[in-house]
């Protein structure tokens, strides 16, 4: 609905996700230590609590509600949430709750910033012999950082349940680099209330765990790649890969750490095909590795191998430039692929940059 929370606009700015009963939270917030206050109050609530009954979004102002509310606010920074607009709304928005596509809809471009779309997604995975169980979510971006909220109506339990988002938003918006560190207000929450009447799924290991996991995080990634591509339709979608890490985490945090490198999007945006930024943010991203086993190269293009520049780095930098010329005049996809060694373990980040092209950054 339209609380009046957006200065300008008459769109909608506020809605409510609610679940008929009390469900089991999980979360993946910012770890900036700047958080939003509506940040700081989900975490605290679901620490405590650890159940709820509804997550209250809205648009305006990215700084209400009884024990069982998460919060999620987004906006313009450093303004407080006007709540003599935003208490009287809440009574219009359970008033209007709904369980239909087009409530869902609704909950979606309220949430939507500057965004060309809404961000939805549902699907419904078997768990074994008659069980099954949904899952649905929206996402959306703005300046104050990247939220989404998830439902599940699994009867899983709290640990299990927790464990798994975790791990599923780590391989989703976790790898989502929308400046050069954590925004101040990240926030994926999740609710998982047992509606599905399913066998509870009370070990981690068992088949039925095994497939709910394989499906969020299926769910979150397609939202995760769809704030993505949204978020950088007025530039460059830069995914940076790495392969040959120890571990799943080391990929990431080599991954995380090129793709928040304001140098390397220094040089996607002048179409400056160099190695140098992309090796100074890997030997700061506190992953050990060899030199010498370094390779870098640039939408298919190699420019370090073993350490040392390629043979004909001229040829190579001629054609990358070639390449970042093309992706800057358009809405486009970079690969920067990054070797560390010889391990089999590998992740990618994505970056934007808003500035190649005309639009700039869209928020």
């Amino acid at each position: 609905m339209h609380a009046g929370l957006r200065p300008t606009s008459r769109r909608a700015d506020a809605a409510l996700l609610c679940s008929d009963r009390p469900a089991t939270t999980a979360d993946h917030f910012s770890a900036n230590v700047l958080a939003g206050a509506s940040v700081a109050l989900s975490h605290d609530r679901i620490d405590r609590k650890q159940q709820g009954r509804a997550i209250l979004m809205h648009q305006g102002a990215a700084n209400v509600g009884t024990e069982e509310v998460l919060l999620q606010s987004a906006g313009a920074l450093g303004q407080r949430v006007p709540l003599d607009r935003l208490l009287p709304a809440l009574l219009v928005l359970a008033a209007q709750l709904g369980a239909s596509a087009e409530h869902a809809f609704h909950a979606a471009v309220a949430c939507t910033d500057r965004e060309s779309t809404t961000k939805e997604a549902a699907l419904e995975v078997a768990l074994g012999g008659l069980s099954s169980v949904r899952l649905g979510g929206m996402a959306h971006a703005s300046l104050s950082g990247v939220q989404a909220a998830i439902t599940c109506d699994a009867a899983v339990h709290p640990g299990v349940w927790r464990a798994m988002f975790a791990r599923a938003a780590a391989d989703s918006f976790g790898l989502l680099a929308l400046c050069e560190g954590a925004c101040l207000n990240d926030s994926v929450l999740g609710l998982a209330n047992g509606a599905a009447r399913n066998p509870p799924i009370l070990e981690p290991t068992g088949a039925a765990a095994v497939r709910l996991e394989a499906a969020l995080t299926a769910l979150m990634q397609g939202l995760a790649m769809a704030v993505a591509w949204d978020t950088s339709r007025a530039g460059c979608l830069i995914e940076v890969a790495v392969q040959g890490a120890d571990s799943t985490a080391d990929a990431r945090q080599v991954a995380l750490a090129v793709a928040r490198s304001g140098a390397v999007r220094d040089d996607v945006r002048a179409c400056r095909p160099s190695w140098g930024a992309i090796a100074c943010a890997l030997g700061a991203s506190g992953v050990p590795f060899c030199p010498s086993d370094v390779a870098i190269s640039i939408a298919g293009m190699p420019l370090l191998h073993h350490g040392r520049p390629t043979a004909d780095l001229a040829a190579a930098k001629q054609y990358a430039s070639e390449v970042l010329h093309c992706a800057s005049a358009r809405p486009s996809q970079l690969t920067i692929s990054v070797r560390i060694g010889a391990g089999n373990k590998s992740a990618s980040a994505w970056a934007f940059d808003w500035a190649a092209g005309d639009g700039g950054c869209p928020f």
